[in-house]
């Protein structure tokens, strides 16, 4: 049977730690045999050294120049040198690791959470658990009962201050920001305004171009539709007004 290695790493993210701290100490140890080599040279005697003969000593003094700096001043600029050096390569690797956290990668699974505004440990949930999710779906839009426009209500900052908050904390934890739109009237789903986008070309032009701007305008990268308590009559129009939709919004929110 075969045998796992007692220090196999699965992660595969010991290796890339170990080399920082071997690239650190390898600095630091540099600057000591540098600070060793240059007291050898610098840093004046204060007398004959392995009994050499006074004339010698005298000869090898006037030999090697005299450079006034004193013992004190060349450890506090070896020891910011260390300290610069330590710093830069401590910052490089931190802005490594933001890079690749956002970069997000194709394989890497989804983590979304919904976020409503009348539940109001939401915004404590959030804040305890954003660096765990990649998706937040908040239920900030009501398709209007007109079928065409937007009904923003739940969204306005102006009424809502925690939107405002809920934004900043999704975006320092590099969430991706879908809010949903949905049919609902109170605690009901109103089926007979979205009847009236499906069923009407104009509608839903000026529905989707509304949607649009409004993502664009608020740097979202998205949408989640959520349109409940459909007959089949108005679920089979669905598909088609999805890929329409999709292909005229696509192109243009980032």
């Amino acid at each position: 049977m075969k045998q796992r290695h007692i220090f196999y790493d699965d992660s595969q993210k010991r290796w890339p730690f170990i080399k920082r701290i071997a690239l650190i100490l390898g600095v630091i140890f540099g600057l000591i045999g540098s600070i060793f080599l240059v007291s050898l040279i610098f840093i004046p005697s204060k007398g004959p050294a392995l009994n050499i003969s006074a004339p010698v000593h005298r000869t090898l003094r006037s030999i090697i120049p005299k450079i006034p700096v004193r013992k004190k001043q060349m450890q506090k600029y070896i020891l910011n040198r260390i300290r610069r050096e330590v710093n830069s390569l401590l910052i490089e690797d931190k802005q490594k690791n933001i890079k690749s956290k956002n970069i997000k990668s194709k394989g890497e699974k989804v983590v979304a959470a919904f976020y409503t505004v009348w539940q109001e440990p939401g915004i404590h949930s959030l804040k305890a658990h954003a660096d765990k999710l990649t998706q937040l779906i908040p239920e900030w839009l009501h398709l209007s009962k007109d079928g065409e426009n937007l009904d923003l209500y739940d969204w306005n900052p102006k009424i809502l201050f925690h939107n405002k908050e809920v934004v900043e904390i999704a975006r320092k934890n590099n969430l991706v920001i879908m809010p949903m739109i949905n049919n609902a009237q109170g605690s009901e789903f109103d089926l007979k305004r979205v009847k009236f986008l499906l069923t009407n070309k104009i509608k839903q032009k000026k529905f989707v171009n509304n949607l649009k701007n409004w993502l664009l305008e608020n740097h979202f990268q998205g949408i989640n539709i959520d349109f409940e308590k459909l007959d089949d009559e108005t679920n089979a129009l669905m598909p088609d007004f999805f890929s329409w939709m999709v292909y005229r919004t696509s192109e243009e929110i980032s």
